[in-house]
């Protein structure tokens, strides 16, 4: 029976052709780093890698000036533009280590003032017991982090992580909705139901043949993927280094106070995206049942998943709106918001950090969710 339920889902043709479709968008062109690739930008990246001192901040100030300098005199005496990019690769390559390298000193400074400033607060007579004690949670946290951001080549990590928070949740959510909107619904499309309901242990099979063919199918989906992502990325922009280094070195982690490595965040973000696509899931397998249409479950699948992602594109952050979006498949499935930045909720006068509190609660959604499957589908009447 699992077999069968497993071959209705793969035998879809509508799912190879939206998925082939989804590869060729994750294969076209979004801008190439070939200057990091040649051997110039290699050799200076070996030079300045690694945590920077004030001492090499300022050197890299000193450098840029006088290549901006030689630039601008390089461009008067062809009697071009002033400040055009350089145009020789190893004046590119400067520049853009020099830069990034410059970044990272401000970003270091931000970093310190960020501390001290969440010290302050935690030892304010003004703040409130719960404010100071938030306070004290994150600057503890912060503290964790020894030297946290550097100069090191990230753009390959920063890509795969990225494909996570954009287009992987987008794919991996219709490929979802497509594939198991069906799955109930078909059975009164077909009129196979009253066939089904009239067995004595039909029902309670027949639906967990379905929801484990459908966890089949959602991992099937959600390795190949990925795998396939990581070997595109690797094609644009060269093999995975410096994975070791904190998280902070991703400008979209910049904020973060989790002492994460960057291989550590991407391993925990496949693993909570995976578990989002299986509460989605489940959620798309309760409404094929409600609905027993597979269009109106398709319909009503996105517009659960997809208005708060609506509600935070249009920016409306009334306090209700806010917890609809923080409080949603979409932002579970993304993960990046649970770790890039610093935000807790009050429980019982006790601050709780968001992603405990988020999964916890989708894990409490997708318990009772299999309940309602189980429930729902036994005690179903069939109306011919």
């Amino acid at each position: 029976m699992y077999k069968q339920e497993c071959y209705k889902i793969f035998t879809r043709k509508s799912l190879y052709l939206t998925f082939l479709l989804f590869i060729f968008f994750m294969l076209l062109p979004d801008g190439s780093h070939s200057i990091r690739q040649t051997s110039t930008y290699q050799s200076l990246y070996d030079e300045w890698r690694g945590p920077l001192t004030a001492t090499e901040i300022d050197m890299a100030n000193e450098r840029l000036m006088k290549l901006e300098e030689q630039v601008d005199r390089e461009m008067a005496e062809a009697d071009e533009l002033e400040g055009v990019f350089p145009k020789s690769i190893e004046d590119q390559a400067a520049h853009s280590v020099y830069v990034s390298v410059i970044q990272a000193g401000e970003n270091i400074n931000w970093f310190e003032a960020r501390k001290e400033n969440l010290r302050d607060k935690a030892f304010h007579p003004t703040e409130t017991a719960y404010q100071a004690e938030v306070a004290q949670m994150e600057f503890e946290l912060l503290q964790q982090l020894n030297e946290p951001i550097g100069f090191y080549q990230t753009t390959t990590w920063s890509s795969t992580v990225d494909f996570i928070n954009t287009l992987g949740f987008i794919f991996l959510t219709v490929l979802i909705i497509l594939g198991l909107a069906p799955v109930f619904a078909d059975e009164h499309s077909q009129k196979v139901a009253s066939l089904i309901v009239s067995t004595k242990f039909g029902k309670t099979k027949v639906a967990f043949a379905k929801i484990f063919a459908s966890i089949t199918y959602i991992g099937v989906l959600f390795v190949s993927l990925h795998v396939i992502n990581v070997l595109i990325e690797i094609s644009k922009f060269g093999r995975f280094v410096d994975g070791t280094v904190p998280l902070q070195n991703l400008y979209l982690f910049i904020q973060s106070p989790f002492s994460l490595t960057i291989w550590q965040y991407y391993a925990l973000a496949l693993g909570i995206q995976l578990l989002a696509s299986l509460m989605i899931g489940l959620l798309v397998l309760f409404l094929s049942i409600i609905t027993r249409h597979a269009m109106l479950t398709f319909f009503i699948s996105g517009t659960i998943i997809g208005t708060p992602v609506l509600f935070r594109q249009l920016g409306l952050d009334q306090q209700l709106i806010q917890h609809m979006t923080q409080f949603s498949y979409a932002e579970l499935m993304r993960v990046k918001g649970l770790v890039d930045q610093f935000i807790v909720f009050r429980l019982l006068g006790q601050p709780i950090l968001y992603p405990y509190l988020l999964i916890a609660v989708f894990l409490l959604i997708a318990s009772l969710n299999v309940l309602l499957i189980y429930w729902q589908y036994r005690n179903q009447q069939i109306v011919n």
